[in-house]
């Protein structure tokens, strides 16, 4: 190996050794994020900076969410994975009333784009204002872990809403095909 090939490998060690001996960075991952995606903005006037809330679902019926939505990125505390997924103070949530287009694995275009569209309009209709977490049924969760909650407005299912529009289906307790 050449001299300087063996200076650059040891000068890139002795920063990371630095770098990992310095104070632990106490701030916020919300402070400073990459892309509009990976988080919740902080002037959002529904960011909870409230920590003590965070990872907390109510293990009663019902539980008010009042936060902004973006599509979920690397970081996932509050975010909407797809139409049917979202995360809700770093606790993933199956809405239970629906199913939506893959958007992860599709099958076909048409349900690429489909669920592109369900994902869009679950991000506008969780930002129109608060809403509840209802729980359903005797099952908490799903077999993935996530817990299974309807998210209603004024008492209204706002899957329903998806499945007005054509982007939901309502969920009979088996995927169907959207290809």
């Amino acid at each position: 190996m050449r001299k300087w090939h063996l200076q650059v490998y040891l000068g890139l060690f002795a920063l990371s050794a630095l770098q990992a001996c310095r104070e632990p960075d106490t701030s916020s991952p919300f402070d400073k994020f990459e892309n509009e995606e990976m988080a919740t903005p902080l002037d959002s006037p529904r960011y909870d900076k409230d920590e003590s809330r965070i990872d907390q679902i109510p293990t009663s019926n019902t539980a008010k969410v009042d936060e902004a939505f973006a599509r979920c990125g690397r970081i996932r505390v509050t975010c909407v994975v797809d139409g049917d997924t979202i995360w809700v103070r770093r606790v993933k949530i199956r809405v239970a009333d629906i199913d939506t287009p893959e958007l992860t694995r599709p099958r076909c275009p048409y349900e690429k784009q489909q669920a592109e569209l369900a994902t869009e309009r679950l991000v506008e209709l969780l930002n129109e204002g608060s809403f509840e977490l209802a729980r359903v049924g005797n099952r908490d969760e799903d077999r993935y872990g996530r817990k299974l909650r309807v998210l209603l407005r004024d008492g209204q299912s706002i899957g329903d809403q998806l499945t007005r529009e054509g982007l939901a289906r309502t969920w009979t307790g088996r995927r169907e095909p959207w290809c």
